[in-house]
Parts: structure tokens; sequence; C-alpha cells
């Protein structure tokens, strides 16, 4: 998948890279020399609620795999990053280990902000819990106005006759 209008921003070890995919993000860790460590699972795996995971370092361009991808360090005004040579030092420390993936709680942004900032968080697993939430609301608020008008309308007509 090409993309001439995309903007690829230059990142410096230590960023997250954010690789824009069609339905989801997907988080690494830029170490430098265009490579970068993720946290990956199978296709068939990704939405699954838990599997297995493996760390990995590749290309940058490899695995952004023609998606826009941006440095995205957006935890920095609520987390001091830990310094470069750490973050650097302890992405490769994990490449080549399996770990527990979870889509909620163990994915690949939390391992990205882990390894920047020390603490693993997901915005993207709050916001989409946060819309499913929201749907979920307004489809119960929908079914009972639904469900609440033909009887009003069979009271109205049974006063009426």
């Amino acid at each position: 998948m090409g993309c001439l209008s995309c903007i690829y921003w230059d990142p410096k070890p230590g960023d997250m890279v954010e690789i824009e995919k069609v339905l989801y993000s997907h988080w690494a860790v830029y170490v430098g020399d265009g490579e970068v460590v993720n946290l990956t699972v199978s296709a068939s795996a990704r939405y699954l609620p838990i599997s297995k995971g493996h760390i990995r370092r590749s290309k940058l361009l490899d695995m952004s795999d023609g998606y826009p991808y941006r440095v995205n360090n957006y935890l920095d005004d609520k987390y001091k990053p830990r310094p470069t040579a750490t973050i650097v030092e302890e992405a490769n420390a994990w490449v080549g280990k399996e770990l527990d993936y979870n889509l909620l709680l163990e994915n690949c942004e939390n391992f990205a902000t882990l390894l920047r900032y020390g603490h693993g968080e997901s915005r993207q697993v709050k916001r989409d819990l946060c819309v499913c939430g929201c749907c979920t609301v307004w489809a119960a608020i929908i079914k009972w106005f639904c469900r609440r008008r033909p009887k009003d309308q069979s009271a109205q007509e049974q006063g009426m006759v």
C-alpha cells in the first residue's frame, strides 16, 4: 500500500512510532539505524483477547508495510521519558522474547509506552472502550424508545375508541 501524500517523520532513538493501519494503530520504539522493536502477534491472533506475542526487531520501512507512520511521543507531557540509552538498551534486551498478549492490557502500545516511560498505557484501547461504551448506551436508549412507542400508541388508540 503506497501513499504519495503521506508524511513520514524522522524518528530518533527512543521515540515511539505509530503506524496508522486501517482499523487500528501499531506501535513500536525506534532504536536507530532504521530499525524498531515492537510486540507482534500472528495475524490470526491479533483480535483474540489473549494470545502469545513476540518481541521483534525489524526495519521500520518493512514493518510499516507502506502504511503511514509518525513519531508520536504523546505521553511526554504526562510522564518524563527515560534516558534514550536506557530505552534502546531495554528494547534490545527484549528482542526474541515471548510475552502474553492481551488486546486490552498487554498490547503493542502498552509495550512501547513501557519502554519509553517505564509505564505501560494504551490510549487507543481507552478511546475504543469509551466509543463502545457510548454506542452501547445509545443503543439501549434507542431500544427503550422503540419498545415504549408502540405501547404508548396502543394506549392512545384504546382511549379513543
